[in-house]
């Protein structure tokens, strides 16, 4: 295997007995964050500045385009109703 992806033995193990970085463990609880705040909501009407203000209200210091990000690489978006005619 370590052939196929043209890396080393030593390097494979040294990765697999590292631990998981803060930026990632950071990243895991944020996008938990945002589906529960997303589930919460009404027809999960919240799209990423709104989600954005509650994890604000919520403590986490984070920027709207960081939610966005994650929020589309999660498959979440805001859904809306349609008008009434």
């Amino acid at each position: 295997m370590c052939r196929v992806l043209q890396v080393s033995r030593s390097g494979y193990y040294a990765w697999k007995i590292r631990p998981v970085s803060i930026q990632a463990t950071q990243r895991t609880e944020l996008v938990s964050a945002i589906h529960v705040i997303h589930a919460d909501r009404e027809m999960h009407a919240y799209g990423s500045p709104r989600v954005y203000r509650e994890l604000l209200k919520r403590g986490y210091e984070v920027c709207e385009n960081t939610v966005a990000k994650l929020m589309s690489s999660e498959g979440i978006a805001s859904t809306t109703a349609k008008k009434f005619r």
